[in-house]
This record gives structure tokens, C-alpha cells and sequence, in this order.
């Protein structure tokens, strides 16, 4: 199996001194990620994905009315399956909503706020384009979510006592994978440092299935492959974070 090298995209020579929460866009043309380049502000920018450098600023707080504040402890956001949009999270009047701009423009698209939810990240675009997934925050608990794009109808995927986060959509549209506490909390009353297993979510019968990989680790960021038949995911199994691939049929 090759072993995959990286290369520096970003960093204090062609960015910021912080420069956090890439996204690359489907299609390998562009990254967009948030720095603080401007002294005062962090802002969202596009960027060159092969050569890192700066496209144009894609949302700044300073010049849209609609953004007080970016959500990005998690991700900055996520493309639409045709490379043209680009949805994320932001805090505007008061509340967390939803935002999507153009990526040619950077014209905005929609500003939607999510229901009553507090706070949501881990925007996930759908394979069709016509909804994303989130995990959202609510009364405590954070569980996932759905929200169509031509409905505006959002649906609750779970409800429970269980942390759900980091949704990835299978090629398929029709399961989930994300991140979890439920393996571990099944039995046990909480603790300080709970691990996260892996799991799929059926988006028909909302059946889950949780993946047993590396017991008592943090399993987290999972993606299927484009073939929808591995996983790749973060985990600190071996006392380190590294990245793995899964074979989802023989495990």
C-alpha cells in the first residue's frame, strides 16, 4: 500500500500565522480555509488548492452584514458535489445559521437560521445537492440533523442521550457515517474522557450501526471512499493520531 506524503498548502509565508479548518472542493481546484491575514479579523479565503495561493476572500464579517462571527472549532464548511457553492456556519443575530455563497462570486445565497438549535457544525453537503447534514446542538446533547435546500424542511436523524458528531454522506446519499459516544456510554454513566466510536446511519429506516474499531479510542473525522466501500478516519489507537482506511465489509 503507497503511504500518502503531504506537502505545507498554507502557512505564515502565503497565509496567516493561523490559518485552520481547510475544506478542498470536489473537483481538487480550490481550498477554502479561515486566517486571520487582516489584524482584527478572521475571515474566510479561497485558495489555489495546488499551489495555495489566494484566490479572493470568500466571506469576511468586516464587509458582510450577515456574519457577526464565523463557527469554525470544527470545520470552516463544505462544497457542494458541483464545486460551485459553498456552505458554513455562522453566528448572526445572536444564533448560529446556516450561509451559502457562490464560489465564482462569493455573491451570498441563503442565510437560514436551523429551528431552535443553539449551535451546529460538520456541514456535510449531500451527493444530489439538495441537502446537507450537521451535527447540531440542543438542550446538551448534540445529535444529527438534515436540512433540505429546496424544502427548508429540517430533520432530526437522532435523539438521544448519545454525542453524535462529524456527518459524512456515503456516495450513495442514502447513509451516514459519523463519530459517536454510544458504544461507550451503553451501560456506563459519563465521564471525563469518554471514546468515540464510529457509525452508520441507514437516512431511510435511521437504523445505526456502529463500527468496533480500536475499542476505547477516539475514533473521528470518518469519510467514506468514492467507492463507498472503505472508510477513512483519525484515531489515536495507537497513542498517536493517524489516519487509517477501514474495509467496511470484512471490517
Amino acid at each position: 500500500v503507497s503511504r500518502p506524503v503531504g506537502f505545507s498548502l498554507i502557512n505564515s509565508t502565503n497565509g496567516g500565522r493561523m490559518n485552520v479548518s481547510p475544506s478542498i472542493s470536489p473537483d481538487g481546484k480550490y481550498v477554502v480555509y479561515l486566517s486571520e491575514q487582516d489584524l482584527f479579523s478572521i475571515d474566510m479565503f479561497l485558495a489555489d488548492a495546488v499551489t495555495g495561493k489566494m484566490i479572493r476572500k470568500l466571506g469576511s464579517k468586516l464587509t458582510n452584514g450577515d456574519i457577526d462571527e464565523f463557527s469554525f472549532i470544527e470545520s470552516a464548511g463544505s462544497f457542494s458535489p458541483d464545486s460551485k457553492k459553498f456552505a458554513f456556519s455562522v453566528f448572526s443575530d445572536g444564533k448560529n445559521k446556516l450561509m451559502a455563497v457562490d464560489v465564482e462570486s462569493g455573491k451570498t445565497l441563503f442565510v437560514e437560521a436551523m429551528g431552535d438549535l443553539i449551535e451546529f457544525g460538520n456541514i456535510t453537503w449531500a451527493p444530489d445537492g439538495q441537502s446537507v447534514a450537521f451535527s447540531g446542538l440542543k438542550n446538551g446533547y448534540s445529535d444529527l440533523y438534515t436540512f433540505n435546500l429546496q424544502t427548508k424542511e429540517l430533520r432530526q436523524l437522532t435523539d438521544d442521550y448519545y454525542s453524535d458528531f462529524q456527518p459524512s454522506y456515503a456516495k450513495d446519499g442514502k447513509h451516514i457515517v459519523f463519530s459517536t459516544d454510544r458504544l461507550a456510554l451503553k451501560g456506563q454513566g459519563r465521564s471525563v474522557d469518554i471514546p468515540m466510536n464510529l457509525a452508520i446511519i441507514d437516512l431511510t429506516s435511521l437504523e445505526i450501526k456502529n463500527i468496533n474499531v480500536f475499542p476505547g479510542a477516539n475514533n473521528l473525522n470518518p469519510l467514506f471512499s468514492t467507492s463507498g466501500k472503505e472508510l477513512y478516519f483519525l484515531s489515536n489507537g495507537d497513542g498517536f493520531r493517524n489516519m487509517y482506511q477501514l474495509d467496511i465489509a470484512s471490517g
